[in-house]
């Protein structure tokens, strides 16, 4: 076979190379042609100038070989075996004299430069080339997923900073407790209300005129919250979907490259849902817009989630334990739960998707976060002051039917529907 040729010449080291004693014969699977023609291969120096050659010579490529010929039909002149090359990829102009040249290097040491007719011809060469390689490449001998391999222990002591309220901080300080990360703070940064002579509104400059803020801007531009600061090395992590995969692939949340992918699609559907409720709790407490709200975003949103979990078949978003995106996907459900309570006086996962209700039960019965639930940040606000709903703690927060007509007044009428039961928001 043309296999067993070039193995008898020194595994195709060209037309200069000695010929090698052949290995004793194996048995192979026939070779497939995949593809034949004309390209011009780099010689050896010749001459006393050292003047380098250029041949134009018969190419043959089969799944497990590359030969080349003088002409169609003539003997091998030489080649490489598939099996040891390490790299094949097109050539610079320093490397090759001519447009549309490639490169292959193999494990022995060798370089073969080439050029082709056109860069379609080269392109066309280099896949068929690179798709061979990697189907010679070993199989496992099991199918089965690869064990994960544990990162290094991380101890580095880090700072989450954020809000003073659950937002976009509180799937962070939750993978913090689910992981038993000690060597963590957190600090929080809070509005102040503006006096009327000040013109009302609220003062953000606890942060924003802070001197670690500006302090944290010369490392990372980008600075905002929530951020995470590695104080063993100095690194300064900003933007929340980079704070999640950053300290989730610390604390070993993130799992395979097949997982990571999952929880980075996840993680960008739930940036969009989050813009979706933040407009909604900055802009209005009108029980009729909510309605609205659940009708149409929240229900799209959470109808795309249950057909997430259908598909994988999976306790959790991932897997069979939380992964990164489990943690925000948690608190997007709470948040929205407390809401519900909050307009309506009843929930709506149970009622409308209990799939989400059990994923919701699932995760909010997770030993691991059982300190997290009894500490002070599930008991923060959902949302900023200045929102318009979600701004201040929440009666159902602290265990309360609906809205606290102590405190605020209820936002929906919860006369009985006629037979008893509170009237049923539209989006059920």
């Amino acid at each position: 076979s043309v296999s067993h040729k070039l193995d008898e010449m020194g595994h195709g080291h060209g037309e200069e190379a000695a010929a090698q004693p052949p290995p004793p014969p194996e048995e192979e699977p026939p070779a497939v042609l995949v593809r034949e023609g004309w390209l011009t291969k780099k010689g050896g120096k010749q001459g006393f100038l050292g003047m380098v050659s250029w041949k134009k010579r018969w190419f043959q490529m089969t799944s497990t070989s590359l030969a080349y010929f003088e002409k169609p039909g003539t003997g091998v002149k030489g080649g490489v075996l598939l099996e040891g090359v390490t790299a094949c990829r097109p050539a610079t102009d320093a490397e090759c004299n001519f447009p549309n040249g490639f490169i292959i290097d193999t494990k022995d040491d060798r370089t073969y430069v080439m050029h082709a007719a056109t860069i379609d011809e080269r392109d066309a060469w280099l896949t068929d080339i690179l798709a061979a390689v990697e189907a010679l490449k070993p199989v496992p001998k099991s199918k089965a997923a690869p064990a994960i391999a544990k990162p290094p222990k991380f101890d580095d002591p880090i700072e989450i900073g954020y809000w003073k309220i659950r937002g976009l901080g509180a799937p962070l300080r939750m993978m913090c407790f689910y992981a038993g990360y000690k060597k963590v703070e957190f600090p929080m940064y809070e509005l102040t209300e503006k006096s009327e002579a000040e013109g009302g509104g609220w003062d953000a400059s606890e942060w924003l005129c802070d001197s670690a803020k500006f302090a944290l801007a010369k490392s990372n531009a980008l600075i905002n919250l929530p951020y995470i600061v590695n104080k063993q090395n100095n690194q300064v992590i900003s933007q929340s979907s980079a704070c999640m995969t950053y300290l989730g692939r610390r604390l070993n949340l993130m799992g395979t490259e097949e997982d990571m992918c999952a929880n980075e699609q996840l993680l960008g559907e739930l940036v969009d849902m989050n813009s979706a409720a933040v407009k909604m709790f900055y802009t209005t407490d009108i029980p009729v817009e909510y309605e609205k709200y659940f009708g149409s975003s929240v229900t799209t949103s959470c109808n795309k989630f249950v057909a997430w979990l259908d598909q994988r078949k999976t306790k959790f978003l991932v897997g069979s334990e939380p992964m990164v995106a489990d943690f925000r996907f948690f608190e997007y459900l709470d948040q929205h739960e407390l809401i519900s309570k909050h307009i309506f006086g009843r929930d709506f996962l149970q009622s409308s998707y209990p799939r989400l209700a059990q994923y919701h039960a699932d995760f909010r019965a997770l030993p691991q976060l059982k300190t997290y639930f009894e500490s002070e940040y599930p008991l923060l606000p959902i949302n900023n002051k200045k929102a318009k709903i979600g701004g201040s703690i929440l009666a159902v927060q602290l265990g309360g039917e609906g809205a606290d007509p102590a405190t605020s007044a209820p936002l929906y009428d919860m006369a009985d529907a006629g037979d008893g039961s509170p009237r049923k928001p539209v989006y059920e």
